[in-house]
């Protein structure tokens, strides 16, 4: 697949990643890629985690297991970076360009299957997140929830995102 140009000059320079909107259909939060304000000389604390784009200690995997949600896109990484951060892990922006991920899905086509296990993975992930989990539900919160040593609640204010009541400040 050839990239068009123009989403290549878009994006050069350094990019953090900011809330966008909540998705009309799923009510899952969307990031997006924003030219950093200014440079750093340093990588920079990040408010939000990307799939395509992380890098951490083994240890990780142990202590924050990536839970079996299949066929889940939209949610993952709202997921991971709550657990992960209320775990105890932070995140960093890189000061420079390292790789480029075109996010855009303008040039090429996509397919989402709707079926029970991405409507069971997406009930989950909202319930942890707008905080109304249910001991009936698929996953155990005591393996796949949030950690001990920072809050949910502390995550949604350093991030600035209210995800049960879908506010972006």
């Amino acid at each position: 697949v050839i990239i068009p140009n123009e989403h290549l000059l878009r994006y050069a320079g350094p990019l953090e990643l900011r809330a966008k909107c909540f998705g009309e259909s799923d009510g899952m939060l969307r990031i997006k890629a924003c030219r950093m304000d200014k440079t750093t000389e340093k990588p920079t604390l990040a408010k939000f985690w990307a799939a395509g784009f992380n890098f951490s200690k083994a240890k990780v995997i142990d202590e924050v297991p990536y839970p079996p949600l299949e066929h889940l896109f939209f949610g993952e990484e709202s997921l991971m970076a709550s657990r992960l951060w209320t775990h105890g892990w932070d995140f960093f922006t890189p000061n420079h360009d390292v790789l480029f991920h075109c996010w855009s899905r303008e040039y090429r086509k996509t397919f989402t299957s709707p079926s029970k296990e991405r409507t069971k993975a997406l009930k989950w992930v909202q319930g942890l997140l707008n905080s109304q989990c249910n001991e009936n539900d698929i996953l155990s919160y005591e393996k796949y929830g949030f950690g001990k040593v920072r809050t949910f609640k502390e995550y949604e204010l350093f991030c600035g995102v209210n995800f049960a009541s879908h506010i972006i400040d």
